[in-house]
């Protein structure tokens, strides 16, 4: 295991490949004083403007009694590690209190949405790589060069090719929270009693193959492509050997014809009768902790796998432990996976322009990616540590503690040596597209009647792409 890890250390330094106020229904945490001694940490002086202050003038306690909103979609395992992490850092600062408002995905999105109209964003907030630039372009986020330049954030051991990720027009507007990559989940329990071996690298034929075995043997569907998940196409279109899926020339970098060859993989798998339905997704809903893979009790619902990313395999693990089953990972099916995989931050941290306190906003976000203990309770839960000194030091705590942790480690250097340079944060107009065309297309032919051919779907995309993208110029 100290060698996998090893190989992760090395993988992360040389990322070549890595282009990776509001709220009041939240919980509050509150933690008793501790002796401990932070680390020293740089700051700007002034409530909210950064200065050249000298590192480690900034004092905590200069906020005063406050208490920070801190919002992110989630699932049990990250609440219960984030929350830890708050609760730390009000021992460490005991007039710095947290109300933390964790949310699931799509709701998490709306809810920024309305908060965002009434100026009442959160003080820190997730960010996604498909919002990043959405959120820049309606001034939402708040630039966090002059705190890098001061030293109040620090990012010198944050390889550039990782930190990059988080910049839109020569702003630094979130730090990456973890390093991650596409993956397939699965029960390796089953596969293992059928005598499959899921490969690397797993081309799209493959996938097939699987999936109609498992099917034929055991009733069980695959899920693959469902709702608004543009992150399918984007693999797909980057396998055919685009960079990106959103072009902000012509909305969408593919063709009708090569899109429609998508489209036609789920309309087929669906005919066939292998692949998970979209009535049965929406009747049933795919939550980790409720996830097709465990629906062993009805058999019409019950998946062999999940399309998830790296860093969810412990919430999935341990969802799958009460059901006894073992899970895998391997990279998403592609026919060309090195052309099609990326590693990218799984999420990033931001302050947002509604920050109450923007020096301390900072300040603790400083703590959420360069901080070790608030890192070893964070446990790595949404990645590999971007920094690679934090990286290093929390290894061996967060793999005591995560059985799961060494099995990221490998498949993330094993996606390290077959991916290719991430594609451009997504353009601000690429999240109409996505709960437009893209959603009602996926639905229509999800459906266990389709409404619409492969082909009409296909067009559906490009056109609303073409009109969105002209609009936008």
């Amino acid at each position: 295991m100290k060698k996998v890890l090893a190989l992760l250390l090395a993988s992360v330094m040389t990322l070549s490949l890595v282009a990776c106020g509001g709220g009041n229904s939240g919980q509050s945490t509150e933690a008793p004083q501790s002796t401990a001694t932070p680390a020293s940490t740089a700051a700007p002086e002034g409530s909210q403007e950064a200065t050249n202050a000298e590192p480690g003038a900034y004092d905590p306690a200069s906020a005063g009694d406050i208490t920070l909103t801190f919002n992110w979609w989630t699932n049990q395992k990250r609440t219960e590690v984030t929350t830890a992490a708050c609760e730390y850092i009000t021992s460490l600062y005991p007039n710095v209190k947290f109300e933390l408002v964790p949310g699931s995905w799509g709701d998490y999105w709306t809810q920024m949405s309305v908060q965002a109209s009434s100026n009442d964003l959160p003080d820190i907030m997730q960010q996604d790589y498909a919002y990043i630039a959405e959120f820049v372009k309606n001034g939402y986020l708040l630039d966090l060069t002059p705190y890098i330049e001061n030293g109040m954030v620090k990012v010198d051991t944050i390889p550039e090719n990782t930190l990059v990720t988080g910049m839109v027009d020569g702003g630094n507007y979130a730090l990456c929270a973890g390093v991650n990559a596409p993956s397939t989940l699965y029960n390796k329990t089953l596969t293992d009693e059928l005598g499959i071996e899921v490969p690397d690298n797993i081309t799209w034929d493959q996938f097939v193959e699987i999936s109609k075995k498992i099917y034929d043997e055991k009733g069980i569907k695959t899920l693959y492509s469902f709702s608004n998940s543009e992150n399918q196409q984007l693999f797909y279109t980057r396998s055919l050997g685009y960079k990106d899926f959103f072009s902000n020339e012509t909305g969408v970098t593919c063709t009708v014809d090569e899109l429609a060859v998508f489209y036609q993989r789920i309309l087929d798998g669906i005919a066939e009768g292998w692949m998970l339905d979209y009535d049965a997704i929406q009747a049933n809903g795919t939550e980790i902790d409720t996830h097709p893979m465990f629906a062993q009790d009805l058999p019409e619902y019950s998946v062999w796998n999940a399309m998830q990313w790296s860093n969810q395999l412990a919430a999935l693990q341990k969802a799958a432990s009460t059901k006894g089953i073992e899970v895998g990972i391997t990279t998403w099916p592609a026919d060309d996976v090195t052309k099609a995989n990326f590693l990218k931050s799984s999420q990033f941290f931001s302050v947002t322009r509604d920050a109450q306190d923007k020096d301390l906003a900072c300040f603790v976000l400083n703590l959420l990616i360069n901080d070790v203990e608030v890192n070893k309770l964070l446990m790595a839960e949404r990645g590999v540590p971007a920094p690679t000194d934090v990286a290093a030091a929390t290894m061996d705590v967060v793999a005591a503690e995560d059985p799961t942790y060494p099995l990221v480690v490998e498949f993330l250097n094993k996606c390290t040596a077959n991916s290719s340079p991430i594609f451009e944060p997504n353009p601000a107009w690429s999240g109409d597209l996505r709960n437009g065309a893209i959603q009602d297309t996926h639905n229509a032919v999800l459906k266990t009647k389709p409404t619409m051919t492969a082909q009409e779907a296909a067009q559906a995309v490009v056109d609303q792409a073409k009109k969105l993208a002209d609009e936008n110029k």
